[in-house]
């Protein structure tokens, strides 16, 4: 029996949303036994591989696009790059990888506010609410009984929300020059930069190449579906259902995160974290069902 277009593009969101999260507690993993310039050079010199194979199997030439669709790609490839090695900064600073994809979920509201300022976009009062739980969410997830200046947010915070941001830049640009924007290249292109700069960083540290061979499976792992299945199956999804239902569907990538994490390093956040990252959750999806009702609205006028 045929599958639906549409259930195709959610399967494949979802899948991606697995394969995301999980990436997350194979990372964190590697990064408990090994330092983070080694942990770079070997998760991101393996996806360069991964890449590779992926490119040479589709029979896929790196494009001749010139001028102005090659400046976006480039930067975009940049902002991602950036915001990548941020984001594992943070997973090697907090305990709980469930933490980082919670806080994570701030993306949607420098999207929408990115989307307002620079291309704009309108807004409406569901997004507003969407907003606000998920900043609640943020706050209530870095809430501390002893609470000092000092201890405001918990560490790592600052890493993930420069990492949303940053992936969030991206979106927009890839969102206005959409035409230009090539999923597999942009992916080679982010992993290179990466690797690149960790080798750099790697040469100047006193790290050494002295790796146990279970870090190395679980940076194999995670690597291969942080770097290549990720990026392919959020592409594919994109061909069936929209942007805003694909990432409304990539969001359960958190629940994902907190029920590894549970089951690979025994570790549970706090109730109140949990509470927290529920409503980072319930906050994406009301900026995504805001986003969605403005669309058909916009639809209906058209027509």
């Amino acid at each position: 029996m045929p599958i639906n277009p549409r259930n195709k593009g959610y399967l494949f969101a979802l899948g991606a949303s697995f394969a995301l999260a999980n990436s997350f507690v194979f990372s964190k993993a590697a990064l408990l036994e090994i330092q983070m310039v080694q942990f770079g050079v070997c998760w991101f010199g393996m996806g360069l591989v991964w890449n590779s194979i992926y490119i040479i199997y589709r029979k896929r030439k790196l494009s001749t696009i010139r001028g102005k669709g090659l400046w976006v790609n480039i930067v975009i490839a940049v902002l991602e790059a950036l915001a990548t090695g941020l984001f594992y900064i943070a997973i090697d600073k907090m305990e709980n990888p469930a933490i980082v994809s919670f806080i994570g979920n701030i993306g949607p509201i420098f999207v929408t506010i990115l989307g307002i300022t620079l291309l704009k976009e309108r807004f409406n009062l569901i997004e507003i609410a969407g907003i606000l739980i998920t900043l609640g969410g943020i706050f209530l997830i870095n809430y501390n009984p002893s609470f000092t200046w000092e201890n405001l947010f918990l560490e790592g915070t600052v890493y993930v929300v420069l990492a949303s941001f940053f992936f969030s830049i991206a979106a927009i640009i890839a969102r206005k020059y959409n035409q230009y924007i090539e999923g597999s290249e942009l992916s080679f292109v982010r992993v290179l930069l990466l690797f690149v700069s960790f080798v750099i960083l790697f040469l100047f540290s006193s790290a050494d190449l002295e790796i146990s061979s279970r870090a190395l499976i679980n940076m194999s792992i995670g690597s291969i579906l942080e770097t290549l299945i990720t990026i392919v199956l959020a592409y594919e999804a994109f061909k069936y259902i929209e942007a805003t239902r694909n990432s409304l569907v990539l969001s359960t990538r958190s629940l994902f995160v907190l029920l590894s994490a549970y089951l690979y390093f025994h570790i549970f956040p706090d109730t109140f974290q949990v509470i927290g990252g529920m409503l980072t959750i319930f906050g994406v999806v009301a900026i995504t069902t805001g986003k969605m009702l403005m669309k058909k609205k916009g639809d209906k006028k058209i027509a």
